[in-house]
């Protein structure tokens, strides 16, 4: 659900300060190192626990300061709150303790584009992985339970694999068993957003042959998973771990059947992963009573001015509380209804 009231305290350069957020677009603005950024850090470890900057959580606390705090209303009048320190993480919601971040996440699904949104095509195939997972995460309930059931058992089998006997043998039909139906889920899940995504490509590049498609850890057209797990069990026992399975999936893009690396510039293969991003936050808002976050840092210097005018014309008609950084007001937003804020110093200014 989108934020009411957020109000954050200690956080980097922030000593506290409360933003009453429109359920549409909001825009920040101010001189880098103001604290625009940190904002939208803010939210997204409020939803997902962690950083999109940095793991290190001193580097999250004000100097000086023992934790950080974060509160914020929902929409629909929910409580969230976390405080942090270098040792301790306490998250309520509702006002009764939570043990689980995940329980927060699934109420407040955020997604966050920033100026390293374009290592979603770039980097390694874990980055995608996770994208997946996110995305499952919000539509299939079943599917974080089968990623921990399929996890707890290749734990046993990479064990298993280092006796360096016949003992991994017994985890192979469990471990396929649990593959079929990650393989299965994530398959869906592509196929849908995939129609979504050559909506939001064509909207922002033009009509482009942009496509998704998944490749599930092993030679699927040759083999079935217990055929590879045993192809490779040499090999695992040599290395002390599985090499097939979902854990080695990957997301594939490809333009014109070719791979996006090859074809497309630096500054296209931006649009792409913004694209990515922007399709799955449209299908999970289609398809759930969710109400998703989207953080958009410093999109102005991403996108030439045709391409943000694009994408803000797109964004305007999705289902979705917009929150975007940027040095100056965005031109592009005139137009919008939209609520303004201006920090320096990590204070809120006159906006």
């Amino acid at each position: 659900m989108s934020l009411d009231i957020l109000t954050i305290k200690d956080f980097r350069n922030i000593e506290s300060f409360e933003l009453k957020l429109s359920p549409g677009f909001n825009q920040i603005t101010g001189p880098n190192g103001a604290g625009k950024t940190s904002i939208l850090e803010a939210i997204y470890v409020l939803s997902r626990g962690r950083s999109f900057r940095s793991s290190d959580v001193r580097h999250q606390i004000r100097r000086q300061q023992p934790f950080f705090e974060i509160t914020a209303r929902t929409e629909d009048s929910k409580l969230i709150g976390m405080r942090k320190s270098s040792s301790q993480v306490v998250a309520r919601f509702n006002q009764q303790p939570v043990t689980r971040l995940s329980d927060i996440a699934e109420h407040l699904p955020v997604f966050a584009i920033t100026p390293n949104s374009h290592q979603l095509l770039e980097g390694v195939p874990d980055i995608r992985r996770r994208f997946l997972d996110w995305g499952l995460f919000h539509v299939e309930h079943s599917y974080w339970k089968q990623i921990q059931l399929y996890n707890r058992i290749l734990k046993q089998r990479n064990a298993a694999l280092k006796m360096r006997d016949n003992s991994a043998r017994h985890w192979d039909q469990q471990l396929t068993e649990s593959a079929a139906i990650i393989t299965s889920m994530r398959d869906s899940f592509i196929e849908k957003i995939n129609q979504q995504f050559q909506t939001v490509v064509e909207q922002l590049m033009g009509e482009k042959k942009v496509r998704l498609a998944y490749a599930p850890g092993w030679d699927s057209k040759c083999l079935l998973l217990t055929e590879a797990l045993n192809d490779k069990l040499s090999l695992d026992q040599e290395r002390g771990f599985t090499s097939v399975g979902p854990h080695r999936c990957e997301l594939k893009i490809s333009i014109n059947n070719r791979s996006i690396k090859d074809t497309l510039s630096r500054g296209q293969q931006k649009v792409v992963a913004i694209a990515l991003i922007v399709a799955q936050v449209v299908y999970i808002s289609s398809v759930t009573q969710k109400r998703p976050v989207l953080l958009i840092d410093d999109i102005p210097s991403e996108l030439d001015s045709k391409h943000l005018q694009s994408l803000v014309a797109f964004l305007d008609d999705v289902n979705a509380q917009k929150i975007i950084t940027s040095v100056h007001p965005i031109k592009e937003l005139e137009e919008y209804t939209s609520t303004l804020f201006h920090v320096e110093h990590g204070s809120l200014g006159a906006s």
